[in-house]
């Protein structure tokens, strides 16, 4: 769980708002943040309460060879 202290809209989020890029019903807005850690599950091994975090906007599930590769931001499962 994070505490979030500042999230923002991306950049590149704009663009719906603008007319180009689609329509903006259904997309997830504000999806950089920095935060505060507050508690972690079994599974989370890297990262303690207290830890300030940055999360961007790539999203992925590194369960596929293009995410293990490095490419995160073009994972298929986003």
């Amino acid at each position: 769980m994070i505490k979030m202290e500042l999230t923002r809209v991306c950049s590149s989020g704009l663009w719906a708002y603008r007319g180009l890029g689609g329509e903006i019903q259904d997309r997830v807005m504000g999806h950089e943040y920095v935060g505060v850690v507050e508690e972690g599950g079994a599974e989370v091994k890297n990262v303690k309460a207290g830890a300030l975090v940055v999360g961007s906007f790539v999203a992925s599930d590194n369960t596929r060879e293009i995410c293990r590769a490095g490419y995160q931001s073009f994972c298929t499962h986003v």
